[in-house]
């Protein structure tokens, strides 16, 4: 008989923790199947009262958690300091998959590709993006320009 597959490990990456993201994202970590090993990378600057008890949740499961500020708007330190994390947290926990949910997120993680996801011993196989549509790119401008553009 074959070894049993080893399970797949999925770190998800949100910034936007309100509305319909955050439905989503715990949607996904808390109902994965048992061939999947959730964990979640995330940011409490925009948190509501539902996620900070899906938080709850995913702690009493056991599904790391890391957090990671991240802002939606324009603080390009900050930002860059929360990719800094990330990618040396990607590098130390080597997921097969990183799944990024919002403009933010996708945003931050863009910049340490190069680094964390290619070649020979590569941090992940697989880098999945919920960002930067083309709807999106005139709320990406305005977000440059240092307006809010928590609109969710």
């Amino acid at each position: 008989m074959p070894p049993a597959p080893r399970p797949l490990h999925v770190l998800h990456i949100v910034e936007a923790t309100l509305t319909g993201t955050r439905r989503h994202v715990t949607d996904l970590v808390l109902h994965a199947t048992p061939a999947v090993l959730p964990a979640l990378a995330f940011s409490n600057t925009r948190a509501d009262r539902e996620f900070t008890n899906s938080l709850a949740a995913f702690k009493a499961r056991g599904i790391p958690l890391v957090e990671v500020p991240m802002y939606r708007v324009f603080k390009p330190l900050q930002n860059f300091r929360a990719g800094l994390r990330l990618r040396a947290h990607i590098s130390r926990t080597r997921p097969q998959i990183v799944h990024t949910h919002g403009a933010i997120a996708g945003i931050i993680v863009a910049p340490i590709w190069g680094i964390a996801w290619s070649g020979a011993g590569a941090a992940t196989d697989f880098v999945s993006r919920h960002d930067f549509s083309p709807a999106m790119r005139g709320r990406f401008v305005a977000m440059l320009l240092g307006r809010d553009t928590s609109t969710n």
